[in-house]
């Protein structure tokens, strides 16, 4: 009896000793992830890391898992990959329930395959528009590429002694018009190129840079005269005559060397024209007077005009700047980058912009390096390693929300998320 005794005090003792050496359980109480709003190209994954606070927590685990796995899945090592278009929440659950979200959103985009002529072999100028029947058409050099909305290549055609196009726009008629920086302006219809020219005094072809097209069908063409440097203005073409409409020299406050760089039309057909060489100018004519609105020491990019009749400029260097009635709102890399991140800053600063508005009146910005989306309230990067293109010339939005982009050896659509 006395040697059970002693075996069950020997038992009682280990037991004890094993409670008071065990460590006290410590709770995760919080969930760090590299990344808490990433996009992805579809087909395209991205880790994100999972760091439980405090560091000396007891259970680590992680489970992760996506509100909409057809645009987003997850796996177990939070490896998120993109499958469609769309945007989907991507959840990183803690044993203890902490839980943190990252959004997702994504895009896909496709590079067009075309022929070995397109190319735009060192110079700047091009031309996107888009029919009615959903097809976009491209413009390099002096070929027009013809691509339908899947983005396969259905014509390529060849203009009639087209030197550079610099702008093309379809009318209410389905008629293309095409600008040519130095041979004028062309209508193509029905397989049929039909060329209306303007001449100077000395009976040489203006240069047309940018052209623009009002809700009447008329078009507005930024002249150049190449005799004589630095005399700008503008014309409107209305299917079978130009009208010169002078700019008076007063507006460049005596800056003599100038060059046009943009022209655009609002809603209520004011247009707007930018031009300029160590200093740019923004000008509006109501169709009865000119106006100089702004000046600056850097050159103005593009123009477009959003769905509230806001005017955006895009300045090289700069940023961005509003126009509407209450005045100029600017968009710098001191306002952007904090939103994005300090690589914007390099991009902007370095780069020059291109701005199209889609059908929900989100902003688009071409960058040097990669793309930028704006909706009124937060700005998105879409950063090289999905958008790789270093120089876009022209881009556009067709009536599905599709991206456009011209480059100098490409032609891109991107398809965004909603």
């Amino acid at each position: 009896m006395k040697k059970t005794l002693i075996k069950l005090s020997t038992l009682s003792l280990v037991l004890f000793s094993v409670v008071a050496c065990s460590d006290p359980y410590i709770s995760a109480d919080d969930i760090n992830l590299s990344e808490t709003s990433i996009i992805l190209a579809v087909d395209s994954s991205k880790t994100i890391i999972a760091d439980l606070s405090p560091t000396d927590a007891t259970d680590k685990a992680v489970t992760w898992s996506s509100n909409n796995p057809e645009v987003a899945s997850v796996n177990n090592e939070g490896v998120v990959t993109a499958n469609s278009i769309g945007t989907a929440e991507i959840v990183a659950l803690s044993t203890d329930g902490i839980r943190e979200t990252v959004i997702v959103k994504t895009l896909d985009m496709t590079a067009v395959e075309l022929p070995p002529s397109f190319g735009l072999s060192g110079q700047h100028y091009s031309g996107i528009t888009f029919d009615q029947s959903g097809n976009t058409w491209a413009g390099a050099g002096s070929y027009i590429y013809k691509i339908s909305s899947e983005g396969n290549l259905l014509e390529e055609i060849k203009t009639p002694e087209a030197d550079f196009i610099t702008d093309m726009f379809f009318d209410s008629e389905e008629s293309l018009w095409i600008a040519n920086r130095y041979k004028g302006l062309l209508k193509y219809e029905e397989g049929t190129f039909t060329r209306y020219q303007l001449f100077n005094e000395a009976n040489e072809q203006y240069r047309f840079d940018a052209m623009a097209i009002d809700g009447k069908d008329n078009l507005w063409l930024t002249l150049d005269d190449p005799t004589e440097i630095g005399q700008v203005n503008i014309a409107k073409f209305d299917g079978n005559d130009f009208q010169i409409i002078e700019i008076p020299d007063s507006l460049f406050f005596n800056v003599e060397f100038r060059q046009s760089n943009g022209i655009m039309v609002d809603k209520e057909d004011n247009i707007y024209y930018t031009a300029g060489s160590s200093r740019t100018f923004l000008l509006r004519y109501d169709g009865d007077n000119w106006t100089n609105l702004r000046q600056s020491g850097f050159n103005a990019t593009d123009m477009t005009v959003d769905k509230d009749n806001n005017l955006w400029v895009a300045y090289r260097g700069v940023g961005l700047t509003r126009f509407n009635d209450n005045g100029f709102n600017d968009y710098g890399p001191s306002q952007i980058h904090q939103s994005v991140d300090d690589t914007w800053f390099l991009n902007i600063h370095f780069g020059s912009l291109h701005i199209m508005v889609d059908q929900n009146n989100v902003k688009w910005f071409g960058i040097t390096s990669g793309l930028l989306r704006y909706d009124d309230n937060e700005w998105d990067y879409i950063d090289p390693t999905i958008f790789p293109d270093t120089f876009i010339h022209k881009s556009g939005i067709d009536a599905q929300g599709n991206l456009w982009f011209v480059s100098f050896n490409k032609v891109y659509k991107v398809e965004p998320w909603g």
